[in-house]
Parts: structure tokens; C-alpha cells; sequence
């Protein structure tokens, strides 16, 4: 009868864990000390904090533990490829390359999930003898236990993948994690860099708020507030056991004497040495574009970045600094590249004015801040769908399109950005981000929308509740913390809110393009928890008139003698250098000259402060100095509400 040969050879797995086992003891007392063994200090010490994640137990000690030690692990179970003496001997040995992958991977994988399954059993055994019960609840230990795994394998797996590519055990940990931050990574410079080349491209919309999510260590970063979905972790899985499998694949094409390379496969260094080229040219265009604002600047970018890029590429696939008369692929590189460039300067498309027809467009938004298409439940309350805003918002569009053009808008030093989406008949999306000076300028197109019901409503959550719902009212100063006002009276609260609701429905275009602030706010605390807060403007008369009706106007707004004195600093070369060292000037307390006023009367006092803006705009910076705080507050006035007494005083 023929003896059967196992593929299993416990002397591999022996030798790997001799090699390789302190690791996997690291890992389990790295996971012991940030969760069971914190946890009873917390014990001991009767504190009484409580977890939403176990994550929130030295979390970012956690994640240095689950970033770090897969690769760690990858990197010294295959670190006998890198050298030739220790490929020869494994090769040699009377084992597949199949197999041999498989026990490596076998035990890498033993040595991460054995310490989370410990550091689990040991959480639930506390969890169910002492008082940890009050820390964390049971699920919770299952849920970490699945996140850690997940996240674990996936950077181990990349690891092993990077690893069949090179032949050098530094250059492998360096290529890994540039492999796991580089869909994250390419698509910030991508869009960063078109938001330079096309005039209206929302680079914000695109990559703020998804670019994180194509990486495992942008993606869980945030300890604190981690919240890992169970479907995103079967797609990590999924992603897992691909890299598994296309890294057996290629171990076993791969040469047994590459070693020492940076890049054993040949057909891969024309696209590494394109590819770095490639993203350190969108780096200089993105640092460039971003420090100086010029196309000058961003084109030397593109060309300083690319040839560093190409450079350090040669020099790695090389092995020697010596690769400066290889400038044939760089030459054609470049040309690539610029032809692709000008395709975007040209706009070969057409998309910097494409703005759909009013028969498409379901409806509109229309927002300075593009972070709340986030969810599909904000898309919905945010859109405009009325005929005459959708028209008026098209208006705006057009009237932008026909003034000169900056590409550079956004990097402005002053003014704001608008947001603006069409949500089309057939689902599609539309998006455009542009720089505005001062609203003010477009009042025409403007004046309509920002005056209708719909878009008051749908931009404020304010008219979203109900006063039965609202647990509290606080009034309160972001510089004088002892000038505030609790209102939990519900008949007070029910005329308050009425009011405030009826203020803000009354607002005037110009009031909204450039409010004036009584440098208090309001808060409504829901009983859900929940919060709203709004600044007080003094166009709120109704509001107001209410405190005084009810005699907590003053407890809870700033008054004249709350301040000691107002110093009005005249701004030079507001267009070129927006504030100079107008704030420093205030904070080291150089207030002389004739560009420098002060002001210590009451009624004065009191116009400044009913003419304070909520934006920072010339030529003027106002410097409150409240009674008891040594440093200022700085503000600057509403558009076209500086006091006379002031312009004469800097007339003379």
C-alpha cells in the first residue's frame, strides 16, 4: 500500500515560529496592556467612565499595534527571500512553492488572530466576574474582536503581496504602506490638482468627505469615534483573500535568485519608475499650488516634482546614483503629461460651462459648506426643487461664468466658497464649487433665493422642530463665559422660539450676505440630546424684544458695561495682505499711532457694538476688551455699518 505524503511539514511552521514567534508575544501583550489590564486600573481607581468602543481603551495604541505588527510579521516570515543564500535553502527543500507560501502564511495568521481571541476570552471572563460590566457590555468585545481581526489581515496580506515584489526587506514595509494609503492618497493630489486646472471642479465635494474611506489606516483612524461596519469589514476580507491569492500566484512565478532588488518582476519597474513620477508631480503641483496660488508656481511644481520623482525611481530600481543620462523615458513622460495637462487647461470638454437645462434639473443645492451631501437623508432636506430658486441659482451660475476667471479661486486669502448641485431628472449629479467675494455683488441673482421660505427652511434646522421637544434655552458669550442665561420655562420658551423663527424668516438678503452679531449665541438643547445653536444677530428684534418683555435682556446678551474699552485698528494694503500684522499688533500690544483708535465711552461702546459683523472684512479690525480678560476679541464691522465717529476719526 503507497504511503501518503502530508503537505503539512510542522518543521516549516517550528522554524517560523522561532523566527517570527516574539512578534505574535508583542501583539498579545500590546492588546493585554490597552484593554484588560487598563481596564482594571480603571477598576481600581472606581472610575467611572464608560466605553462606546472598546476602541476608547488607549485606542491609538491599539491601532499602533494593529498598523504596525502584520507588517512587522510579513516582513521578517518572508524576509528569507531578500537574501540569496536563505532563498536557495528554502527553495531546495522538498516542498511546493504553493505550500511553502501557505505555511507562512498559515502561522502569520495564527500569530494575529490567537492574541485578539485571548485578549477577548480574557475581557469576557472580567466582564462576567468583576465590575468591568460597567465599562463595556459583551457584544461590544465581539465587535472589537471582528474589527482587529479584519484590520489585521488585511494589513498582513498587503504585506505578503508587497513582499513577493521585492527583494528588500526595507523597501518591502515602505512599499506596503504606500500601497495601503495610495487610493486615499492619489485621490486627494488628483482632484486637488484638477481644482487647480478647472474653474468650478468642487475638489472639497469629492475628496474631503470619500478619499478617506479607500484606505484601512485613513479610514479607522479616528479611535475615538470608530465605528467599524460589518459589511465594510466582509469587503476587507474579500480584498484579503484576493491579495492571498494573486501573492501565491506570483510566488510562484517569481525568480528564486531575485534578491537584492528592489523590483524582482521586470515588468513592473517601467510602472513603478512612471508611477512615482507620476504622484511626486502631482505633489509639487498640489504644495506649490496650495503655498503660492500661481500658475507659475504650480507648473514648476509639476516639473521639479517629476524629475525628483524619476530620479529617486532610477536610483532605487538601479542601485546607484548614477542614472543621470537616462533621460530618454523622462522626455516622454513629460510629454505625456503636458498633453494631458492642456487637455485639462482647455477645457476640451466643455465642463467648466456646462449647466444643465432647467427641464433636467430636479432641483438644486446651494450651500457655502459642501459636507452635508454626506448622507442621502441630508441630500434630500437640502434640496430646492421651486421653479423660481432652481431658476435663480442658475442665474447666479451663468452671471458667475460670465466674469473673469481665477482657477484659483478657492485658495483665496478672504471671502467664501459657494456649493452649488444639480440633482437631474435621470439621478445624475452635477456639482460646482466657486469663490466669492462678496455676495453683495450678485445680489440681483441671489436677492430671490436667499428670501424664500424654501431656502430658509431647508438651511436651517431650526424651523425642523418643535418647541415641545426643546428641553432648554441657553444664551451665552464665547469670551465672557460668565454672561449667560438658562430658560426652562415653557411658556417662555414657546414665544422665544416663535419669535426667533419669525425673525429669521423676515431676514433680508443683506442681512443674511452680511449679519451683524451681538457676539452671543442662542442654544436650544433637545431632550434627545441633540443641539442647535444660532448666533444672535441684532436683526432678531423680535427675539430681543422678547427677553426685555420677559427683563433677561441683559443677563444674557453683552452690554456696554461688560467692556472696558474698543480699539479700532486701521488695516493698510487690505488686497494684498488682507490683515498684515493687524493681529499681532493686538496681541503684543503695539496700539499707537495714528492708524489706532481707542474708545472707552459707553455710547460709543455701544454703536460698535450694534455694528459688529460676523466676518473678518476691511479696513477696519475691532479689538473688544471685556472687563477682567487681558487679550482682545477681534472682530470687524458689518459691511456698511461703520459709526461715523469712526470714519471721521480717521479722516483727520
Amino acid at each position: 500500500m503507497p504511503s501518503k505524503t502530508s503537505s503539512f511539514k510542522k518543521e516549516i511552521i517550528k522554524s517560523d515560529l522561532l523566527n517570527v514567534g516574539w512578534i505574535g508575544f508583542i501583539y498579545l501583550a500590546g492588546l493585554l496592556f490597552a484593554l484588560p489590564i487598563n481596564i482594571m486600573m480603571l477598576l481600581s481607581n472606581e472610575s467611572s467612565l464608560t466605553y462606546d468602543s472598546l476602541f476608547g481603551s488607549l485606542g491609538e495604541f491599539q491601532m499602533m499595534f494593529i498598523f504596525v505588527i502584520p507588517v512587522l510579521l510579513a516582513v521578517f516570515l518572508f524576509r528569507y527571500m531578500q537574501t540569496k543564500k536563505a532563498s536557495d535553502f528554502m527553495h531546495s527543500l522538498p516542498i511546493s512553492r504553493e505550500s511553502l507560501y501557505n505555511h507562512h502564511v498559515f502561522t502569520g495568521i495564527a500569530l494575529l488572530i490567537i492574541p485578539v481571541f485571548l485578549t477577548a476570552l480574557v475581557l469576557i471572563v472580567m466582564h462576567l466576574t468583576t465590575g468591568a460590566s460597567d465599562y463595556y457590555e459583551l457584544t461590544q468585545v465581539w465587535e472589537w474582536a471582528y474589527a482587529v481581526i479584519v484590520l489585521s489581515l488585511i494589513m498582513f496580506f498587503s504585506a505578503v503581496f508587497v513582499g513577493v515584489f521585492t527583494g528588500i526587506s526595507s523597501i518591502h514595509a515602505v512599499l506596503t504602506y504606500l500601497l495601503l494609503l495610495f487610493p486615499a492618497g492619489i485621490i486627494v493630489l488628483i482632484y486637488s490638482n484638477i481644482d487647480f486646472l478647472l474653474y468650478g471642479f468642487p475638489g472639497r465635494y469629492f475628496y474631503d468627505v470619500n478619499s478617506q474611506r479607500f484606505s484601512p489606516i485613513t479610514d479607522n483612524i479616528e479611535v475615538y469615534n470608530f465605528k467599524f461596519d460589518w459589511t465594510e469589514g466582509i469587503v476587507y476580507l474579500v480584498i484579503s483573500f484576493a491579495l492571498y491569492l494573486f501573492g501565491m500566484f506570483l510566488y510562484k512565478k517569481r525568480p528564486a535568485e531575485a534578491t537584492s532588488q528592489a523590483l524582482v518582476f521586470p515588468r513592473m519597474r517601467p510602472v513603478f519608475k512612471y508611477g512615482v513620477s507620476f504622484c511626486a508631480m502631482l505633489f509639487g503641483g498640489f504644495y506649490f499650488g496650495e503655498m503660492q496660488s500661481q500658475f507659475t508656481w504650480i507648473i514648476f511644481g509639476y516639473v521639479l516634482g517629476s524629475l525628483l520623482g524619476y530620479v529617486m525611481a532610477e536610483m532605487l530600481l538601479q542601485k546607484t546614483w548614477k542614472v543621470f543620462g537616462h533621460w530618454k523615458g523622462y522626455l516622454v513622460f513629460a510629454a505625456v503629461t503636458t498633453i494631458i495637462l492642456l487637455l485639462f487647461v482647455f477645457d476640451i470638454t466643455g465642463y467648466e460651462n456646462r449647466i444643465p437645462e432647467t427641464e433636467e434639473i430636479a432641483g438644486v443645492y446651494y450651500t457655502d459648506n459642501p459636507y452635508f451631501q454626506e448622507t442621502d437623508n441630508m441630500l434630500e432636506k437640502n434640496l430646492l426643487t421651486s421653479k423660481e430658486n432652481i431658476e435663480a441659482v442658475k442665474a447666479f451660475h451663468k452671471q458667475l461664468l460670465d466674469r473673469p476667471r481665477n482657477r484659483l479661486d478657492s485658495n483665496q486669502e478672504s471671502g467664501e466658497s459657494i456649493f452649488i448641485g444639480y440633482r437631474l431628472e435621470n439621478g445624475d449629479f452635477q456639482a460646482r464649487e466657486y469663490f466669492v467675494e462678496d455676495k453683495v455683488e450678485y445680489e440681483n441673482q441671489l436677492k430671490s433665493l436667499y428670501e424664500s421660505d424654501e431656502y430658509k427652511q431647508n438651511n436651517n434646522p431650526l424651523f425642523e422642530i418643535s418647541t415641545e421637544n426643546v428641553e432648554r434655552i441657553q444664551l451665552y458669550s464665547h469670551v465672557v463665559y460668565e454672561k449667560g442665561l438658562s430658560i426652562a420655562d415653557p411658556e417662555q420658551m414657546s414665544v422665544l422660539i416663535d419669535n426667533l423663527k419669525k425673525d429669521i424668516s423676515q431676514e433680508s438678503f443683506m442681512d443674511m450676505a452680511h449679519p451683524v452679531g451681538s457676539l452671543s449665541y442662542i442654544m436650544l438643547e433637545m431632550e434627545d440630546g441633540n443641539e442647535i445653536e444660532v448666533p444672535l444677530r441684532w436683526t432678531y428684534t423680535n427675539f430681543i424684544d422678547s427677553l426685555k418683555e420677559f427683563e433677561i435682556y441683559k443677563q444674557g446678551i453683552i452690554q456696554p458695561e461688560d467692556i472696558s474699552k474698543i480699539v479700532v485698528l486701521e488695516i493698510e494694503n487690505t488686497d494684498e495682505h488682507p490683515y498684515g500684522d493687524a493681529y499681532t499688533r493686538f496681541y503684543d500690544g503695539e496700539l499707537t499711532g495714528d492708524d489706532v483708535m481707542t474708545i472707552e465711552n459707553q455710547e460709543q461702546i455701544a454703536e460698535i457694538l450694534k455694528s459688529t459683523g460676523t466676518k473678518n472684512i476691511g479696513p477696519y479690525l475691532i479689538g473688544f476688551y471685556f472687563n477682567g480678560i487681558p487679550h482682545p476679541d477681534i472682530y470687524s464691522f458689518a459691511k456698511g455699518k461703520v459709526p461715523q465717529f469712526v470714519t471721521e476719526h480717521f479722516q483727520q
